[in-house]
């Protein structure tokens, strides 16, 4: 039985990845594509799932559900598009997805089901419902809706990262109190759920069909990293991206809920693992001072580093894991990985927290005024002043030129 505490996925899944009639095809697409990347997420279930990104943002989900393979697709990267039903038609119809209850198109449309609405501290959100697939047929079956659901897929994508168009809108200001008009994207998927629920607009007040656009600068450099640095001699090999702590770890209490975007494992000259690597990209001057700020994140990863469990630590874990997600891409031929790694290979690594700026951000930004650091009061902190103690790391390795670039560490 697969522990659920890393991120490796179980022999059942892995059998499925190389199976020509299951997921096969979409690890050769991927292998194949120089835009998407495939990461392992164990820690779900025993069978544990993979992801498949591009700009870090999910294409496919290769997972297995009531025992059965599936992919899931989320079209809620559709939301800018007045035509989004038309592509979620082609991927139905042409591609053999179907709703979560195995619903066809027809079914879905004439129960007005493509949206669902949540709600939150009396706040609603709007999103798709994710759609799956049931991979059956010939290698070359399932390889051409592979083929067919990317491209439909990354029409949604590319609308996401680039609305097809803006719209004026009033736009609230809660601290002003006050009404702007402002140029936003137009969201369809939430004006789908009104259209279509009569009495929605007597349970939200807030008929205010625009999204907040953000171009997700950090998660197209945080993909564009990993896919960049794959490096086995005298360099990174970054294993892990989007991270997130494996379930609930019994008797451990983590506090801090910041976590790195990525995790690495650093070879020596000889190919030999150095060191484990928690990474965290900041490319925006306004992620600096958010709750998931600098300081905040910085606390948090040292935090981590020390937290015990009844078998070991949480690092320990980390490096179990990189051990035997560095061994799967290998049997999938992913990476460059050709070498089989032992536990004895992975003894002894050190720790080290890497920062990553890009974009506008550079090292003596200044990030606070006013304020107090480590007891002090002080009238202005730059990044350099949070970092403390931390060298300049020029190695790691980045594709697109995403304006200033400085990478700093520091081992534990």
């Amino acid at each position: 039985m697969k522990s659920q505490y890393t991120r490796d996925v179980s022999p059942t899944m892995m059998d499925a990845l190389e199976d020509k009639s299951i997921f096969k095809a979409f690890v050769d697409y991927v292998r194949d594509s120089e835009e998407l990347a495939l990461c392992f997420r164990g820690n779900d279930t025993e069978i544990g799932k993979v992801i498949i990104y591009k700009n870090n943002h999910m294409i496919w989900e290769l997972c297995y559900k009531y025992g059965k393979p599936r992919v899931v697709i989320n079209p809620n990267h559709a939301r800018f598009m007045k035509k989004w039903l038309e592509i979620v038609k082609k991927l139905m119809d042409e591609c053999g997805f179907r709703g979560p209850h195995g619903e066809e198109f027809s079914q879905l449309n004439d129960d007005n089901g493509f949206v669902k609405r949540h709600e939150s501290e009396k706040k609603y959100s709007y999103d798709a419902i994710r759609l799956e697939y049931e991979p059956k047929g010939t290698y070359e079956d399932v390889y051409d809706v592979v083929d067919r659901s990317y491209s439909l897929l990354s029409q949604m994508q590319e609308s996401y990262f680039n609305p097809e168009h803006t719209e004026i809108f009033d736009v609230y200001h809660p601290v002003s109190k006050k009404f702007k008009k402002e140029e936003r994207p137009r969201n369809y998927i939430k004006q789908y759920y009104f259209e279509c629920h009569s009495d929605a607009e007597t349970d939200d007040n807030n008929k205010a069909f625009y999204s907040n656009f953000q171009k997700c600068v950090e998660k197209h450099v945080q993909q564009d990293l990993f896919m960049n640095n794959h490096v086995l001699k005298n360099g990174l090999f970054i294993y892990d991206l989007e991270f997130e702590q494996p379930g609930n770890v019994p008797g451990v209490e983590i506090k801090s809920k910041n976590k790195p975007d990525m995790f690495g494992i650093r070879f020596d000259s000889k190919g030999n693992p150095f060191s484990i690597c928690m990474i965290e990209v900041k490319s925006t001057p306004s992620a600096l001072k958010q709750n998931s700020g600098l300081e905040e994140h910085l606390k948090g990863m040292e935090e981590y580093l020390g937290i015990k469990k009844k078998d070991g630590t949480l690092m320990g874990d980390r490096i179990k894991e990189a051990r035997l997600i560095l061994n799967q891409y290998k049997r999938l031929g992913f990476y460059g990985v050709k070498r089989e790694y032992s536990e004895s290979d992975f003894k002894g690594l050190k720790k080290e927290i890497v920062f990553v700026f890009t974009g506008e951000l550079a090292l003596d930004r200044i990030i606070h005024r006013n304020y107090t650091l480590r007891g002090k009061k002080m009238s202005k902190v730059t990044i350099k002043d949070v970092l403390e103690g931390y060298d300049d790391y020029n190695e790691i390795k980045v594709g697109q030129d995403w304006g200033n670039f400085v990478a700093v560490k520091r081992e534990y």
